[in-house]
């Protein structure tokens, strides 16, 4: 209450969002991603509160904690549950070099690096 008690409300200026990890105060999946990335830098677990509880949409959420938890249906998790499906668990369909991995796709595969 003592917050709101500085805050002064004009109302001849309109409303608006801003994502305070972003520099033009647009929400980017990267500047999550940063955000998620500095605060690994003390304890090795994965920051769940930081997640569930940010002003982030939903779905960027719920993606975020499929990926830490290597949920995603990439090739190699989907020939473990159903060999017959899997194209081809041993090549990355967007380099054509490595497996494809929760943690290649998203780490270390050359064309999604740069996203």
């Amino acid at each position: 209450m003592r917050l709101f008690d500085c805050l002064h409300l004009s109302f001849s200026v309109l409303d608006a969002r801003s994502w305070s990890l972003s520099s033009l105060g647009l929400f980017t999946v990267k500047s999550f991603f940063l955000a998620l990335s500095q605060c690994f830098g003390s304890p090795p677990v994965f920051p769940t509160k930081f997640v569930w509880k940010s002003q982030v949409s939903f779905k960027v959420k719920s993606f975020v904690w499929l990926v830490a938890h290597k949920k995603v249906n990439t090739d190699d998790f989907l020939q473990l549950r159903r060999p017959y499906k899997a194209l081809n668990p041993d090549i990355c369909k967007l380099c054509m070099r490595h497996g494809e991995s929760t943690d290649h796709l998203f780490l270390h595969c050359s064309l999604t690096m740069g996203l």
